[in-house]
């Protein structure tokens, strides 16, 4: 196989792994919309599931990062603050690597979840605080079209990038 092939066929491998890491998110996300939906009489493990299907809805999207920093970049960041700075190379745009995976509004809004799920994850004492969370949540839901027109944009661009290696370029 030459060498543009094989860079296309990894292109084109990362760029089914998004597919499928996207398509988790928008289960995750629709989790998070059916847990904050206005219900009578909500049952008291509520908060706890909606929590837990935000913790979800960052896992995925930080799943993508790491394929992508993997597959393009040399591997992810390491270090103690590793989820932080990954998500922090996924605004940049890399020049003769990638562009920025999320824009501004987009990165704002991942990073007020990856915050909560760090929250989440290592406050083992601290009881759940239902507004908080509801507010996490409805910041998410507003904040996902966005993400999803990003991470198409992103998409495209691993398409062209395909296809100029399926062309020898």
């Amino acid at each position: 196989m030459a060498l543009a092939e094989a860079g296309a066929a990894l292109i084109r491998r990362l760029l089914a792994e998004v597919a499928a890491d996207r398509r988790a998110l928008a289960d995750r996300t629709a989790e998070v919309r059916r847990f904050s939906a206005p219900v009578p009489a909500p049952p008291p493990e509520r908060p706890a599931a909606l929590a837990l299907a935000l913790d979800r809805a960052y896992t995925v999207l930080e799943s993508i990062f790491e394929r992508v920093a993997r597959t393009l970049e040399g591997g992810a960041p390491v270090g103690g603050d590793w989820h932080r700075a990954l998500l922090q190379n996924a605004a940049l745009d890399i020049e003769h690597v990638r562009p920025p995976i999320l824009g501004g509004s987009s990165l704002a809004a991942a990073d007020e979840l990856r915050r909560f799920r760090h929250f989440l994850r290592h406050a083992y004492a601290a009881s759940l605080d239902a507004e908080r969370i509801a507010r996490v949540a409805a910041s998410w839901l507003s904040a996902f079209a966005a993400v999803e027109a990003d991470l198409d944009a992103f998409s495209d661009f691993l398409r062209r990038m395909a296809e100029s290696l399926d062309q020898g370029g």
